[in-house]
């Protein structure tokens, strides 16, 4: 019965996650006050849960540490809402199979039928802005790990690959039970390899 309830609301949330009185509701809630776009804005980051959501925001903010940056609400709304206040948007997308396998695995409760209805609602709804909003593959992102550049520091190809990294802070029940210093092991033999189990690792500090 627990599950059913989370699902019903889980799916609720994503049906109506494209209207405007739901994003006026969601501000009265702190926890989403901070995440949500408004007219103050400077780049709103948003997407399909498990899409690089986590690895893009934290990388803009490290080099915008004073950017004002709207994320992971993971709802139409949020794009919606960008493009009427003006802010510049990138939505993430990953391949369904990879997104929806990897949302299965962190959200345990979530039936593999609501999984796929969110995916497709919310690119879907956000389809209709398509010329406001840059949108990012989930590849692309990765991509740009693995490319020596000279605008930004490569920190994962300056550290010669993902032995040399020390991750901590894992909110992954797994990850935790890792000692510190196998886990740059346990993301070098990940079956991603590289910068993708570096971003999944990523995504897990949030």
């Amino acid at each position: 019965m627990w599950r059913l309830a989370k699902n019903l609301q889980y799916l609720i949330l994503r049906i109506f996650g494209h209207s405007w009185m739901l994003y006026c509701v969601l501000r009265r809630f702190e926890v989403f006050d901070e995440l949500l776009v408004r007219e103050t804005s400077q780049l709103c980051i948003d997407g399909f849960p498990r899409s690089a959501n986590t690895f893009l925001t934290l990388f803009f903010s490290h080099w915008n540490p004073n950017a004002a940056v709207a994320h992971h609400v993971h709802l139409p709304l949020q794009v919606r809402m960008a493009v009427k206040y003006r802010v510049p948007t990138i939505v993430l997308i990953r391949p369904p199979l990879d997104a929806i396998t990897s949302l299965l695995i962190r959200e345990k409760f979530l039936h593999l039928w609501v999984a796929l209805i969110a995916y497709r609602l919310f690119y879907r709804q956000v389809a209709r802005y398509r010329e406001s909003f840059v949108l990012a593959d989930f590849a692309t992102v990765l991509a740009e790990i693995r490319t020596p550049s000279e605008v930004w520091e490569n920190l994962y190809l300056a550290a010669g690959g993902a032995e040399n990294l020390l991750l901590l802070g894992f909110k992954n029940d797994d990850l935790k039970a890792v000692p510190p210093e196998e886990r740059p092991e346990k993301a070098a033999h990940h079956p991603d390899q590289g910068p993708p189990a570096l971003c999944r690792c990523v995504e897990d500090l949030s």
